[in-house]
């Protein structure tokens, strides 16, 4: 089974992402590997299968010891949010695959943030596009992080858990807003979903003690524009 050919992403499909910010189907049950490769494949169709921190390119996620436990490892609630925010270039598009999908109310989320914003007085956009904020990056990271807005003109940059110390009332209105219209993916094995991590935020509830959840995980980028 591991060396099935699996059926690439439509051109539809690949259109409807990046019109909309969100694509989701299934593959049916499939082996670890082939979902591998099938994500590699599809992120290249999009643009480039990109590593980040050493990372392999396909990231199997899953609570492991030692992990802090709000991070992608943990086991705690994750407010929406998008992924990478420390780095000067994060990930355009995310790719997600199920292998197992935990317990009964172990859900993943996500939250539109252009519907957020639309529903944002217009003194709150405007200091989230001129209020920098610092992103720090987690500690086995060898960089400084990112300073920079939430909302510029190429992406929605916001991860709650690592900027208290520099958040500001106008971020604040804007995560209660993610919060309030996140929606829940409720995922079987096989299942996928892509993100435009510049658009929609993520996150997932709490995890049970010992849960069987397990995801793989792949990013892209999209080739800069020629000068």
């Amino acid at each position: 089974m591991g060396s099935l050919k699996l059926q690439s992403l439509s051109t539809e499909a690949v259109q409807t992402l990046k019109k909309d910010g969100f694509i989701r189907g299934s593959l049916s049950t499939k082996c670890q590997d082939t979902a591998s490769l099938w994500l590699i494949e599809q992120m290249n169709l999009l643009g480039h299968c990109m590593s980040y921190c050493d990372q392999p390119p396909v990231m199997s996620i899953r609570p492991k010891p030692g992990f802090g436990r709000s991070s992608s490892g943990g086991d705690l609630r994750l407010l929406p949010h998008t992924d990478l925010a420390w780095a000067e270039r994060p990930p355009k598009y995310i790719g997600m695959f199920c292998i197992h999908p935990g317990g009964g109310n172990e859900y993943q989320t996500i939250s539109d943030s252009f519907k957020a914003l639309n529903a944002l007085p217009q003194d709150v956009l405007e200091q989230l596009r001129r209020n920098p904020i610092h992103f720090p990056a987690p500690e086995h990271v060898n960089s400084s992080g990112f300073t920079g807005a939430i909302l510029d003109s190429e992406r929605v940059r916001i991860n709650s858990r690592n900027i208290r110390e520099n958040w500001s009332d106008s971020a604040e209105v804007f995560l209660r807003e993610l919060i309030r219209i996140e929606k829940e993916i409720k995922c079987e094995p096989g299942d996928y979903w892509f993100i435009d991590n510049t658009r929609y935020c993520h996150g997932r509830y709490e995890l049970n003690p010992n849960t069987s959840r397990h995801l793989l995980r792949v990013y892209g980028i999209e080739p800069r524009c020629a000068t």
